[in-house]
């Protein structure tokens, strides 16, 4: 059935979705075997698409911490507008289980709150927790950064809620986009 048959727009897939794909079929077999996904090469983000009126980047996102490690492969890619100021973000996440996998894209939206020679800084603030996300781009040292914080103060919701609003705290670089090798926990 085509598009138009279907009544709306060709199904468009970018290269982290087709990536994380690809994954899924080489190792979903395998997982069974309590495996995990090491990068073949951990280089430097690619900054050759961005410019003073907009910004293009593509990687995988690489833990800063231990408490920000990834339960999978998480890769994405980043356009900025200075005519908006905004930032969009689409996502494609390889979440691992145990012997257990889930394919999670995603898109995220975030207002620009400063573009100057030396950075951009992008934000937004989502769910009952009120996570700040922030962006950073920081040109000098050609990196991009994903960090996390509260925004508010938690007391007012319940214990439930304030223990999980409590573990937030993500720090992730963006890393150039590469392969992946099955490597397995099992010792």
């Amino acid at each position: 059935m085509s598009a138009s048959e279907r009544g709306g727009e060709p199904i468009k897939c970018t290269k982290p979705f087709l990536f994380i794909v690809f994954l899924v079929c080489l190792a979903g077999p395998v997982f069974a075997q309590g495996l995990h996904f090491e990068p073949v090469l951990d280089e430097p983000l690619d900054f050759s698409q961005v410019t003073n009126s907009s910004v293009y980047v593509a990687g995988n996102w690489k833990a800063l911490d231990e408490r920000s490690k990834l339960p999978g492969v998480s890769m994405s890619e980043i356009t900025c507008s200075r005519k908006e100021m905004s930032c969009h973000e689409l996502q494609g996440n390889l979440v691992v289980q145990g012997n257990m996998f889930t394919l999670v894209p995603g898109d995220v939206d975030y207002q620009i709150i400063r573009w100057t020679t030396e950075e951009i800084v992008a934000t937004n603030i989502r769910g009952i927790c009120k996570v700040l996300n922030s962006l950073k781009f920081d040109f000098k040292s050609k990196k991009v950064y994903f960090l996390q914080s509260l925004s508010e103060p938690v007391e007012n919701l319940p214990k439930l809620s304030r223990d999980l609003c409590n573990a937030t705290g993500q720090r992730l670089e963006l890393r150039a986009q590469t392969m992946y090798w099955q490597g397995s926990t099992v010792k």
